[in-house]
């Protein structure tokens, strides 16, 4: 089964690493599934595959995980 979170940056959740920024709001998902999405070509910031779990986030931006 797949399932798609898409996920937009607020003010306060400005400069969080990618991965805190997904846990704090997907609090089902652990930091260690998450990083291995990311590092798994699952997650995409703007439109564009990240790779980096440590990644800043920036307001305004659009955050799109596939979870399978």
């Amino acid at each position: 089964m797949k399932k798609i979170i898409n996920l937009i940056v607020t003010a306060e959740e400005n400069n969080l690493r990618i991965d805190v920024f997904i846990n704090k709001k997907e609090k089902l998902i652990s930091r260690t599934r998450i990083k291995n999405l990311i590092l798994n070509k699952h997650l995409k910031l703007n439109d564009k595959i990240i790779l980096n779990p440590s990644k800043k986030v920036l307001l305004d931006d659009r955050i799109t995980l596939e979870i399978t």
